[in-house]
C-alpha cells in the first residue's frame, strides 16, 4: 500500500521529470532504478516511522540535484507527489477504510462493493491503457465497480479539468466494464478544494455551474463535444457519436468531492492499527498543508 504509493511517486518523477522544476537529469536513470529495487522489498518502508517516506524519496532528488530546501517544498506541491500521498491514504484506509470514507459522499458510491486502490500503473487487459487513454490519478475497484478520481490541487490553464479530462474517464470506465462478465458500476470523482475559482477550463461553457461538493457535475455534452481537439471528436464519432457520449455519461457519474471533506472523513475513519493510524494522519496533514 505504501510502497506502491512511492514506486508511483518515483514512476512520476522518472517519466515526468520536467514537472518537478531545477531536477538534474544526470543520475536519474541510476536513481530510479536502485529506487525501484528498494521499493520492490516488502520491508523497504516502515508504515508509521518516525519520519515521512516520501519526503525521504524526494530528499534523495535534492541531494542528486543540488537542490535548495525551497526547491524540496516546491516538489512537495507538485500534484505527483500530492496524488501518490492520496494513493497511500487509499491503500493505508484498505477496501472497508475506503468504501466507508467515499460512502459518506453520496449515495452513489454508498451502494458500491468494498473498493481497493489499485497499485502500480494502469493496465487495462493486458495492455497499457495509460499510453493511449491518459494515467487515473486514483483507482479504486472491485469485480463490479470502478472509481476513477482526478485530483486537483492547484490552479492555472496546465492544471484545470477539461472536456478532454472528462472524455478520458469516460472512456476508461467504458474499456473497463467491457470486460466485465457481470453488471458492472463506474464512479467518477473530481476531487479538489472546491472553494478555489480556477479548478476547471469552461471557456466553452461546457459545465453548467460550478463544482458543488457531493453533488455531480452537470455537463452540457453537446457543448463538451464541440470543444474537444478534432482527434478526440474523431474518437468519439468511431465509438458512436453524441449517442454513445450520452449513454457513456449517464452509467458514470461524474461526482466533485471537497479535498478539504474528504480529509475529514479519512480523519474520523478509526483503523485499527495504530501505526496504521500514524502514517494516515501524517499523510493528511501533508495532503492538507501543500495541496489546499
Amino acid at each position: 500500500m505504501l510502497r506502491a504509493a512511492l514506486r508511483s511517486l518515483a514512476n512520476e518523477v522518472y517519466f515526468k521529470s520536467t514537472h518537478f522544476a531545477g531536477l538534474k537529469k544526470e543520475g536519474l536513470r541510476e536513481w530510479y532504478d536502485l529506487a525501484s529495487q528498494r521499493l520492490s522489498k516488502p520491508d523497504a518502508v516502515a508504515i508509521g516511522g518516525p519520519s515521512d517516506p516520501f519526503v525521504n524519496l524526494l530528499k534523495e532528488l535534492a541531494d542528486l540535484s543540488d537542490a535548495s530546501p525551497d526547491l524540496l517544498q516546491q516538489w512537495q506541491r507538485v500534484e505527483s507527489t500530492l496524488n501518490a500521498r492520496v494513493r497511500a491514504i487509499f491503500g493505508l484506509l484498505g477496501a472497508e477504510g475506503s468504501t466507508n470514507v467515499l460512502g459518506q459522499v453520496s449515495e452513489i458510491l454508498r451502494k458500491l462493493p468494498a473498493l481497493s486502490v489499485r497499485s502500480g500503473r494502469s493496465a487495462i487487459d493486458g495492455k497499457r491503457s495509460d499510453a493511449r487513454l491518459g494515467q487515473p490519478d486514483v483507482v479504486l475497484e472491485s469485480h463490479a465497480a470502478i472509481v476513477t478520481i482526478e485530483m486537483k490541487v492547484r490552479g492555472g490553464s496546465s492544471a484545470r479539468y477539461g472536456p478532454e479530462q472528462h472524455l478520458k474517464y469516460l472512456r476508461i470506465a467504458a474499456e473497463r466494464e467491457a470486460q466485465a462478465s457481470d453488471a458492472f458500476q463506474s464512479v467518477h470523482l473530481f476531487l479538489a478544494p472546491l472553494q478555489s475559482s480556477d479548478l476547471v477550463s469552461n471557456r466553452s461553457g461546457w459545465l453548467r455551474g460550478a463544482p458543488e461538493d457531493g453533488r455531480p457535475l452537470d455537463v452540457d455534452l453537446v457543448r463538451m463535444f464541440g470543444a474537444l481537439p478534432a482527434k478526440r471528436q474523431e474518437q468519439v464519432n468511431c465509438l458512436g457519436g453524441m449517442n454513445w457520449l450520452l449513454q457513456r455519461a449517464a452509467r458514470t457519474p461524474t461526482l466533485a468531492l471537497d479535498l478539504q471533506r474528504f480529509l475529514r472523513g479519512v480523519e474520523d475513519y478509526k483503523p485499527g492499527d495504530e501505526s496504521c493510524a500514524t502514517e494516515i494522519h501524517r499523510q493528511v496533514e501533508a495532503v492538507r498543508h501543500y495541496g489546499i
